[in-house]
């Protein structure tokens, strides 16, 4: 994922065109329209853990 200041962009991919593509569609159909938003957040999940910090502590071991 690019970083440009506080948003965060997902590599280019055909595939991703394609979902977004099909999103942005007025004709496609509701339940059509909610497969590819879920599909997008699924590639949005898939790349957040990268911009969480990781302090490699247990989290037993974490002060609050």
């Amino acid at each position: 994922m690019h970083q440009l200041s506080s948003i965060h962009v997902l590599p280019e991919s055909p595939y991703l065109t394609y979902l977004h593509t099909q999103i942005w569609n007025k004709h496609v159909s509701l339940s059509l329209f909610r497969e590819f938003s879920d599909q997008v957040t699924s590639l949005v999940l898939v790349q957040a853990p990268e911009l969480l910090s990781y302090s490699g502590q247990p989290t037993s071991e974490l002060s609050i």
